[in-house]
């Protein structure tokens, strides 16, 4: 008869093949510091889970305090590259180096506690393995420190949720966003996170696993429906918001990917809430689609739409007409 940590089993080696699936995918889609972000939480999940898998088969409880050192090598830094990422799709910056800094420090003292627990036992006071159904599970006493690794994590969680809402709001609350489904992924993440924190399920069935897995899929949906990744981001952060001419950036489907300062100011109905919509979905781009000139009279407004590996640029000049070129 099949248990319930035998499919918990198996679901584990699902996550953890999600989270290699979407390691290839930032590896393809190498170039943009988004990636960059997705590329290590692939990675940390990746160690995580593998921490999480060997625990269930550990024979000792030397080995299953081992694994869960593995663990920790990944988990703390997960929630600080979630955080990373919706940082940088509201702001189109990360944060200051010195805030950086304080932010890395967390997970790494977290970690530090963890490997020094014998010495002080502040993260946990004990921690004992016990055998269910052929499996190892693990169940542990709560330090006094322990509280603050749950904190971070829940702090992170919630602050990259305020951002998605904040910005879907922005967009006048469309379910056709990846705002809508990084909401949706962080939420249900935030309540298998409670569940666990609370012990509503079984004794050493580790439910974060999941929690990840929630918002990693939500990043994945929002990655490939909404190409957020695909942009040419040294012009989107170096050259583009100092311009004073208006930049809209669209990928080949003329799906919104990044709007600079100098549109939003050029007219009301340009700003940040257009990322990731279709550009018929906005007043001023079904102007440009259906009439094929610029009925607004706007002389300093530039439509840049990256179609494969060439850069097209449709710009409304002054005499009202679209002009295409590739640079």
């Amino acid at each position: 008869m099949i248990s319930y940590l035998d499919i918990y089993s198996i679901f584990l080696i699902l996550i953890g093949l999600t989270y290699i699936a979407f390691l290839f995918l930032a590896l393809n889609k190498k170039g943009t510091s988004l990636t960059f972000v997705l590329l290590f939480l692939s990675l940390f999940g990746i160690i995580y889970i593998t921490g999480v898998i060997l625990q269930l088969y550990a024979k000792t409880t030397e080995q299953m305090m081992f694994y869960q050192q593995v663990k920790f090598l990944g988990a703390p830094f997960i929630p600080f590259f979630i955080l990373l990422f919706s940082f940088k799709t509201k702001y189109n910056r990360y944060p200051k180096p010195r805030i950086l800094v304080l932010l890395i420090l967390i997970p790494i003292s977290i970690l530090f506690l963890l490997y020094t627990n014998n010495y002080h036992h502040l993260y946990y006071k004990d921690f004992v393995m016990t055998e269910v159904e052929g499996y190892h599970i693990y169940s542990r006493t709560p330090g006094m420190l322990y509280g603050f690794s749950q904190a971070f994590i829940g702090s992170a969680v919630l602050y990259s949720l305020s951002i998605h809402i904040d910005l879907w709001i922005k967009e006048k609350r469309t379910i056709n966003s990846f705002n809508f489904i990084m909401i949706i992924g962080i939420s249900l993440a935030f309540l298998i996170g409670a569940i666990h924190v609370f012990r509503i399920l079984p004794t050493g069935v580790d439910l974060i696993p999941f929690s990840f897995l929630a918002i990693a899929l939500s990043m994945g949906i929002s990655i490939l429906k909404y190409d957020i990744l695909d942009s040419r981001e040294l012009y989107d952060l170096k050259v583009y918001p100092i311009l004073k001419e208006g930049i809209i950036v669209t990928n080949k489907n003329f799906i919104v990917t990044y709007v600079n300062h100098a549109a939003t100011n050029l007219i009301k109905t340009i700003d940040i809430s257009m990322i990731g919509k279709h550009l018929t979905e906005t007043e001023l781009g079904r102007k440009i689609f259906e009439n094929g000139k610029n009925d607004l009279n706007i002389d300093y407004l530039e439509f840049i739409n990256r179609a494969d590996k060439a850069l097209y640029k449709s710009k409304i000049n002054g005499k009202n007409k679209i002009v295409y070129y590739e640079k």
